[in-house]
């Protein structure tokens, strides 16, 4: 059995419509203040072509026509008299698993110190490094990519009276210059 309510159809009906135009209101609204995306390209080609034409009126590119070697000669703030005739080639230093020869740890740091400098003077050819490793101080010598090596290093260590050294793993250094020699040191005479 249906019962009919007066006005409930038009109440109904008028819920729907009240709802119907709102929906279409907002829509209206939110529609006709976006853009389309070919206004939007537009506006950003016109933007960059104004920048590039702004920075391309200072550009000179003779400003950037450097050789090579003036760079180098700038940015190590020597002249060219003193680089003409070196011919120098840089390879970038990595670091790489390998073998060092440990000579002696301690807790010391000063004794640790003493002992890389004996060694700079008896390896002159070799990088003699002071690794810390808390709380202890290591001191190392060399760059061996393969323990055959390493045990070269230790033979000619162990017959100089380090006869504590051993090998060990560790990252080395590879492509590195060669060691600048150190002056002899002299003797002062009283």
């Amino acid at each position: 059995m249906i019962i009919k309510m007066p006005g409930y159809l038009k109440s109904r009906s008028a819920n729907f419509i009240c709802l119907f135009v709102f929906v279409g209101a907002i829509a209206l609204l939110g529609f006709t203040g976006c853009k389309t995306t070919e206004e939007t390209k537009s506006n950003d080609a016109v933007n960059l072509k104004e920048f590039l034409a702004n920075s391309e009126k200072d550009f000179n590119p003779s400003d950037y026509d450097k050789s090579v070697e003036a760079i180098k000669r700038e940015a190590s703030g020597k002249s060219g008299a003193e680089t003409k005739g070196k011919k120098t080639s840089e390879a970038v230093s990595d670091t790489v698993p390998g073998f060092r020869v440990q000579v002696f740890f301690s807790q010391d740091i000063e004794a640790a110190t003493s002992l890389r400098d004996s060694l700079n003077v008896l390896l002159p050819d070799d990088y003699v490094y002071i690794v810390y490793d808390q709380p202890y101080y290591k001191v190392r010598v060399g760059n061996y990519p393969d323990h055959v090596a390493a045990n070269d290093m230790l033979k000619k260590i162990v017959g100089k009276g380090y006869h504590d050294a051993w090998v060990v793993p560790d990252n080395i250094i590879t492509n590195l210059p060669p060691k600048p020699q150190l002056p002899p040191v002299e003797e002062k005479q009283n």
